[in-house]
């Protein structure tokens, strides 16, 4: 991009373009609700035993204890804290399409205005070029707010999955062990 002396006030404008929506608070803030489903052996989980033993006052003392992993679904709900009519999702849409609607104003003014200086006598290829470019970048302004709209719906998908959950212990009583 061409930013000399002719370009300068073009790319001011640009930047004060961007500036308000950077400062617009375009992602918006999700909230999560967790889901805990009941607890069960994992898939193929075969319960390890071990074999433990101690020195009691009798004598040895010897127990069993059984492990079994145990796995829950989680179920993560998500949705936008601030939906109402001033939330960001909200702001996002009607930039775009204000942005939008602008983008196709300024490419229709400027190319009828670029064809109007030319006498009726059609429009010079140089002059068209410059609405095409004017329009073009009324167009990018409004993909950025559109962008975030994209950004935050993939955001806020709901999921679910499978964590582990804390294992299943199982003790027996401890009992003289047999020699």
């Amino acid at each position: 991009m061409n930013v000399g002396p002719a370009a300068g006030p073009m790319w001011r404008l640009m930047m004060a373009g961007l500036l308000p929506l950077a400062l617009a608070g375009c992602i918006a803030r999700v909230t999560e609700q967790r889901g805990y489903g009941a607890a069960h052996p994992a898939s193929a989980a075969l319960p390890p035993v071990r074999h433990e033993r101690r020195d009691a006052e009798a004598g040895d003392e010897c127990r069993d204890v059984t492990v079994t992993p145990m796995v829950r679904e989680v179920d993560v709900r998500r949705s936008f804290a601030d939906p109402g009519p001033f939330g960001a999702q909200v702001t996002n849409v009607g930039l775009a399409g204000v942005l939008g609607a602008g983008a196709l104003f300024v490419g229709y003014d400027l190319s009828t205005l670029a064809c109007a200086q030319n006498n009726n006598t059609g429009c010079s290829g140089q002059t068209q070029s410059g609405a095409a470019h004017a329009e073009a970048f009324a167009l990018a302004l409004a993909a950025i707010p559109m962008a975030f709209v994209i950004v935050n719906a993939a955001r806020v998908q709901d999921r679910r999955y499978v964590e582990a959950a804390p294992p299943e212990v199982e003790e027996t009583e401890w009992v003289p062990c047999d020699r």
